[in-house]
């Protein structure tokens, strides 16, 4: 199977071959698909990370050449660099590809101005801090980097930069790591997710304490957390019920 990596900036997946269709994700920079079909000027892929599908404009891709590069991920929420020459900014989440000391990008070379990754050594510290990176981000459905960003966006993108691979929707997340069953047993890092009226998961986001948790509704934020769930402050309102609170960092 035909192998393709995302080449722009961020790409829009999108539920059908049309640039009318319904925006279901993004795929980010440097990102790796496989190829299941061609329609027109489409392809669908299916994402490598999370195996997500959808259909996506086949010229914002470029085909795999590389197996065996060394990779690292952009930790910053824009970092503007020169690919072949020509600017481009790439989102958090990005993947670069390291040859010999320098970033390629298949055949292209790219150059950074002085990029240093931050490292933690805990990855909890280093999942809350790549959160609240996205402050402020407005909500987009499907969204996936600081220009636009959804719940599960937001869980999924900051858990990769941990090297932790998390489904694409809130309740696929759900069923990954371990069930935390007490509140006051949660840590910095769980994940708490919430239910619609009709009992379904329809937010996540990550706790920072066991009384605050940041998440992407209306925009990144980071609110009050209990028991019940979410407690708007604004609104004086809670606005999300608590359904379950899980752990994916041992």
């Amino acid at each position: 199977m035909l192998k393709a990596l995302c080449r722009v900036a961020k790409a829009p997946l999108r539920a059908e071959a049309s640039d009318r269709s319904e925006m279901v994700s993004e795929l980010l920079f440097g990102e790796e698909v496989k190829l299941l079909e061609r329609k027109d000027n489409w392809a669908r892929v299916m994402c490598d990370w999370d195996g997500y599908e959808g259909w996506v404009d086949f010229i914002q891709l470029i085909e795999k050449l590389s197996s065996n590069r060394e990779t690292t991920k952009v930790q910053l929420p824009i970092l503007d660099c020169l690919l072949d020459g020509e600017i481009i900014r790439l989102p958090l989440g990005s993947k670069l590809q390291k040859l010999d000391g320098k970033y390629l990008f298949e055949q292209l070379t790219i150059e950074l101005n002085e990029y240093i990754p931050i490292t933690f050594e805990n990855p909890a510290e280093k999942l809350i801090h790549t959160a609240k990176l996205f402050l402020n981000t407005p909500y987009l459905w499907g969204g996936r980097s600081c220009f636009g960003i959804d719940c599960s966006g937001l869980v999924q993108v900051c858990h990769s930069l941990i090297n932790i691979p998390l489904k694409r929707d809130a309740s696929e997340q759900y069923l990954q790591g371990e069930k935390v069953e007490r509140v006051e047993d949660v840590l910095p890092g769980d994940l708490a997710f919430f239910k619609n009226k009709k009992g379904k998961i329809s937010h996540v986001g990550i706790l920072c304490s066991n009384n605050q948790i940041i998440h992407a509704s209306s925009w990144v934020r980071i609110d009050r957390f209990d028991e019940k769930g979410i407690y708007n402050e604004e609104r004086k309102t809670y606005s999300h019920e608590l359904a379950g609170v899980r752990r994916n960092i041992v």
